[in-house]
């Protein structure tokens, strides 16, 4: 995006500058993912990324924002601190997360769109030789790779 002055003061006001190596958190909204976001004629963008455009200039432009992410050192979403912001690809990104330990649990139940339950899937593993995938699936309202999955222990491993 390209940066234009007349939002930069707003902007600025919704960071707590603090020390020059310390976390600048964002106090306005954020995107229910914990990172900040501010609106600019009717579009919402991260704030750590403007954040990264006011200190360095704009970030180069690809096939989507995913191009180019803007990455956290210091591991805090909040954080628009530029010196403790860098560009880096989403597979950059990916790495950078899983290094640090927050990869999403989406286990079993854990996924919000689980619809089996564990002892569901006990059951399943027993059925399977009795009966088809296909029926399996039909009798637990879920699509035949599920069901697939399950039985080669490449989903729901864990149980």
């Amino acid at each position: 995006m390209k940066i234009r002055q007349d939002w930069e003061p707003r902007f600025r006001e919704k960071v707590d500058q603090r020390g020059p190596d310390e976390c600048w958190l964002w106090l306005a909204s954020n995107n229910g993912k914990g990172y900040g976001r501010y609106r600019i004629d009717g579009q919402n963008y991260g704030a750590h990324r403007l954040a990264y455009e006011l200190e360095n200039g704009p970030i180069p432009e690809g096939k989507s924002h995913h191009d180019h992410c803007v990455l956290h050192r210091c591991d805090v979403p909040l954080c628009c601190n530029p010196r403790h912001l860098f560009l880096g690809s989403q597979k950059e990104n990916v790495a950078d997360r899983d290094r640090k330990g927050r990869t999403p649990n989406f286990k079993g139940t854990a996924n919000p769109a689980a619809k089996l339950k564990p002892q569901d899937v006990r059951l399943i593993r027993r059925l399977y030789p009795l009966h088809s995938q296909r029926e399996i699936a039909e009798m637990y309202g879920v699509a035949r790779p599920t069901i697939s999955y399950i039985i080669q222990g490449r989903s729901w491993s864990h149980v």
